[in-house]
């Protein structure tokens, strides 16, 4: 999420010109995923990340049930 070749972040700006640099290659189609969160464990700790992961889950646990509920 936030790639943006005319970002001033180096890293989203880093990830926006690879982008625009692999649609540029001319292939008839691509797929670009942006995850918002990864979830896997680290060996650091990241409070506010954590929170992150807590509250994904749960909506995550929502929308599953709310797409059950409307099948």
């Amino acid at each position: 999420m936030g790639a943006d070749a005319s970002s001033k972040n180096f890293y989203l700006k880093t990830k926006g010109q690879l982008e625009e640099a692999i649609k540029s290659l001319g292939f008839s189609s691509i797929n670009i995923y942006r995850p918002g969160i990864l979830m896997g464990d680290r060996p650091e700790s990241r409070p506010l990340e954590g929170l992150g992961k807590i509250v994904f889950q749960v909506i995550d646990r929502l929308a599953i049930r709310l797409i059950s509920f409307e099948c």
